[in-house]
């Protein structure tokens, strides 16, 4: 006599629905904690150390000033490297959280800022030259590499500020962003594209480098710190639901 085989049973599952909603709330938190780890280290490598210590058109006070702090010049070129990390690590994210809005539009966010973030790594390298330069002892011109890093990044920032009038959109479009927060991540990035532009291209640029510097930071750090803290919201506010 056959013996009947007992019904199969489908072995459990290791899905749940959580599944979908776990990856953009996830990429949210990174997005924001990126936003600010990459807020704070810019203060202290660019303002406090980069800005402070090499001087334009002055090669022995920014030799004296590197030699005599060595160290605090090597944190600051650390945290260069932080704050590229961490915007390669934001553009994955951020596709991650808007994709649900707009896959298009995310992808152009996302490849714009992982373009810029290649452009910012050899500005970042032109920093490391001089500095390398600088101990040798036929090196004139480490200046010459001091000034690329600036002529590089200020490319580099201007599509960096396509990126973020893009992100705007996006951010607008969304239901965790506030709306004034995307707005001003939008004209963010456009001061960013039409200061980096004249700083390229105007020759009166000292002129007017310190109303439009002016122009950048307000929107900017409204616009980037708004959306660092929706992203950390919205994460804190999914998890509770």
């Amino acid at each position: 006599m056959l013996l009947s085989t007992p019904p199969r049973t489908k072995s459990p599952s290791f899905k749940t629905n959580d599944t979908k909603p776990t990856s953009p709330r996830t990429a949210s938190l990174i997005s924001g904690v990126s936003l600010v780890i990459m807020f704070f280290v810019a203060m202290y490598s660019e303002m406090l150390i980069r800005t402070s210590m090499i001087i334009p058109n002055d090669s022995e006070t920014t030799r004296n000033n590197i030699k005599q702090n060595e160290m605090k010049f090597q944190s600051g070129l650390v945290g260069y490297l932080i704050i590229l990390l961490c915007d390669v690590i934001s553009s994955i994210s951020m596709y991650q959280v808007f994709k649900s809005i707009s896959a298009v539009l995310s992808c152009w966010v996302a490849g714009l800022r992982m373009i810029y973030s290649v452009i910012f790594g050899w500005a970042i390298w032109q920093l490391f030259r001089g500095y390398f330069m600088l101990f040798n002892d036929h090196g004139k011109d480490f200046m010459e590499f001091f000034a690329r890093y600036e002529s590089i990044w200020a490319f580099g920032l201007m599509i960096f500020g396509w990126h973020l009038f893009f992100l705007s959109m996006l951010a607008r479009r969304s239901n965790f962003v506030a709306p004034w927060i995307g707005v001003m991540t939008g004209v963010a990035g456009i001061a960013y594209f039409v200061d980096n532009l004249l700083k390229l291209t105007y020759s009166e640029y000292e002129n007017v480098k310190t109303l439009l510097n002016i122009g950048v930071a307000i929107p900017a750090i409204v616009g980037e710190v708004g959306l660092a803290v929706a992203f950390i919201s919205h994460y804190a506010k999914s998890r509770k639901h």
